[in-house]
């Protein structure tokens, strides 16, 4: 039976798939307004988050997991430690990193930044033959609270990352296995980009931020995988947009309705609205 790893931080499992066809936009602020001259204003944001819609049927058993978590039975706090986190399906053979890791330029403009109280300076990306993003960002790393991501990994999964920008920066960003050690890793050069990734095996999650004291980063983009051991390479030869999310919470209330089928056995409907929440903590 397809699963899901899916849970807060600590305390994921294996759940069943939720049902296909999920909407999985990715939502921006958005105004417009009608002008007399018969034109018409808009604005937007240029950062969104994700948004998921699941819907999941299976005995009352398997619907019970699930339903604990969305209610907060394993929250830590009311805070980041009430985020749900999961491997979505849709995503996981695909750039797994959220968008303003994967394109760290948005930092500059209106999403959350990697440096939590300074933003980034924005230059054009050198001319590159793997479709990057137009703008690279330059964070000035100093003594400055900084954003961290959190990607969870299911066991005999491993996670397989790395970040680009003009030129490599030694010790640029770093990785916290759950439970361990920080260690101080390299910035690749565009001129790399989809090679090169680092991988972890063996451990419940990473967390991933800038350096402390790091000085000067300029990134342009980021590859994240979280895929079974032994997964085939995954080299892309031009750029990905991040499909991933850095933790949700529950929009609204969860809906549950319980049914009985023709044979007895008692089965359930769990339905939720997730939306991203983790980079604006």
């Amino acid at each position: 039976m397809p699963q899901m790893w899916f849970g807060t931080r600590g305390y994921e499992r294996w759940v069943k798939m939720p049902k296909p066809d999920v909407a999985i936009p990715y939502t921006k602020w958005m105004s417009s307004t009608q002008q007399l001259s018969g034109g018409i204003s808009t604005q937007e944001s240029a950062a969104g988050h994700k948004d998921y819609s699941f819907e999941w049927n299976g005995r009352i058993d398997e619907m019970r997991q699930i339903s604990d978590i969305l209610r907060g039975v394993y929250n830590t706090d009311e805070d980041r430690g009430s985020l749900i986190y999961f491997i979505d399906p849709s995503a996981n053979t695909r750039n797994h990193f959220p968008m303003l890791w994967a394109a760290p330029y948005l930092c500059g403009l209106d999403a959350p930044s990697l440096t939590k109280t300074m933003r980034p300076t924005l230059t054009a990306t050198p001319t590159n033959t793997f479709t990057l993003p137009a703008r690279t960002a330059t964070f000035t790393v100093g003594t400055d609270l900084l954003l961290t991501l959190y990607v969870p990994c299911p066991p005999g999964w491993e996670i397989r990352f790395a970040l680009y920008g003009p030129s490599a920066v030694t010790g640029g960003y770093q990785t916290t296995p759950e439970g361990g050690s920080a260690t101080a890793r390299n910035v690749l050069a565009n001129t790399t980009y989809g090679t090169g990734l680092t991988t972890i095996s063996g451990v419940t999650g990473v967390e991933f931020s800038l350096t402390p004291s790091a000085g000067t980063v300029a990134i342009t983009a980021g590859l994240l995988y979280v895929v079974p051991i032994g997964y085939p390479t995954l080299g892309p030869t031009t750029y990905q947009s991040g499909e991933g999310h850095s933790g949700c919470k529950v929009d609204g209330v969860p809906a549950w309705t319980t049914n009985t089928v023709a044979d007895e056995i008692n089965w359930a409907n769990q339905s939720a609205h997730l939306v991203e929440r983790g980079s604006w903590l």
